[in-house]
């Protein structure tokens, strides 16, 4: 039996996020991968990317967050899910369960390092979301409105560049056509 779209997607993505691993290593550290009933999961700690917490009212700032990408049961034609271990300051970051509503619009094409990109931009405040049903943190809203903030925005991050799994290294020249003359 031929193995199903979801199960093939999702073993293309793991391979797809190794890859970006090997090459950005100082950046992305994979952690593992799971399987469950409802869906399947990658867990990881994104380097580099400057965040903040708050503890006791006051921000502080954090460069390394641990992660799991979900992929629920019907993924690719649902979108994937981010929890952070530490919920970051953020608008559209649960500060109870570390969710991150990264997708405004989702497209099937999306890919697992497409999904880290966002968040990297959603962890260092370039990636901001306030239309109301995105906002999970009102009072980081609040903060983001104010001009004297003790941190100026967006906060420092090595950003993993793009890599589409489309594209090869060594893609074949495209023939060239002749034009006709009549």
């Amino acid at each position: 039996m031929a193995p199903r779209v979801r199960d093939r997607r999702i073993e293309n993505e793991w391979e797809f996020l190794c890859n970006a691993q090997r090459r950005f290593s100082t950046i992305l550290e994979l952690l593992g991968k799971q399987a469950s009933p409802d869906g399947d999961s990658f867990c990881f700690v994104l380097h580099e990317t400057s965040g903040l917490v708050e503890i006791d009212r006051r921000k502080i700032l954090l460069c390394s967050h641990r992660a799991e990408i979900r992929f629920p049961r019907f993924f690719p034609y649902v979108p994937t899910e981010i929890r952070l271990d530490r919920p970051i300051f953020h608008p559209n970051v649960d500060p109870s369960n570390g969710f991150v509503c990264l997708w405004t619009r989702f497209a099937v094409e999306d890919t697992v390092v497409t999904a880290l990109q966002r968040l990297q931009k959603v962890i260092a405040w370039e990636l901001i979301n306030q239309d109301p049903r995105h906002v999970i943190q009102p009072a980081a809203i609040d903060w983001y409105n104010i001009r004297s903030r003790e941190y100026s925005l967006p906060l420092p991050y090595t950003p993993i560049p793009n890599m589409d799994p489309l594209v090869t290294k060594h893609a074949p020249t495209p023939l060239q056509r002749r034009s006709r003359l009549s």
